[in-house]
């Protein structure tokens, strides 16, 4: 294996095996991007903002900031029966005006919902990051609120995953690389990476690792 060149290891293949007994096994597991647990009320506007933004209505602002007679609020360039029945469609409470909205604007109640049912069930990893993203900021604008969509359907399609990467060499000594990021599902592993030491007491190279991801 002494001057190998980069391998590529797919996160589901575990391990790659070689002639002369050297093996390169990687551990990996999806990394999961830290958000903040948002409550109700940003639930709601994330269900209306992201119900609007797939049924073709654009959102001007969602905001967790109340006011007079409201908790929160999702301002769209048009009225949108599908976007304010969301939140009814999943069982929130305080949709009374909401629904009403959707009355007003002579469209039956249990279509908006079905409609909105099935575009939250598809796209339920947006509105957990709408969501979040409004828990912590109280407020997104129309442009905020569409990018946070794009980068959880960035995320979803394309996840990161951290690998541990584990080489054996025909010895049986070992070397392990942690915190490795994987992207396209891949590993990257620098064939230096299995080249062990004359010496045991040498240290190990390691100024390899910027190259894994």
């Amino acid at each position: 294996m002494r001057g190998a060149e980069t391998l590529s290891i797919p996160v589901t293949e575990k391990a790659k095996y070689f002639p002369d007994g050297t093996i390169v096994g990687v551990t990996a597991e999806k990394k999961e991007k830290k958000r903040t647990i948002p409550g109700g009320t940003a639930k709601h506007e994330a269900m209306h903002a992201v119900a609007a933004e797939e049924n073709g209505t654009s959102v001007s602002l969602a905001t967790i900031v109340p006011g007079e007679g409201y908790l929160g609020l999702t301002v769209l360039s048009r009225p949108d029966a599908v976007a304010a029945a969301a939140p009814h469609a999943h069982g929130h409470s305080g949709t009374s005006h909401d629904m009403k909205i959707v009355e007003f604007m002579g469209v039956s109640p249990s279509a908006a919902s079905n409609a909105a049912r099935n575009i939250i069930g598809r796209n339920s990893h947006k509105v957990e990051a709408v969501a979040s993203h409004l828990q912590d900021n109280k407020s997104l604008s129309g442009f905020e609120v569409r990018n946070t969509m794009s980068d959880a359907e960035e995320e979803l399609r394309n996840p990161v995953y951290e690998a541990i990467v584990t080489v054996k060499n025909p010895l049986g000594e070992v070397r392990k690389f942690d915190r490795i990021e994987a992207r396209n599902s891949t590993v990257m592993v620098p064939g230096e990476w299995v080249i062990f030491p004359k010496n045991p007491k040498d240290k190990f190279e390691t100024s390899n690792l910027s190259k894994a991801a």
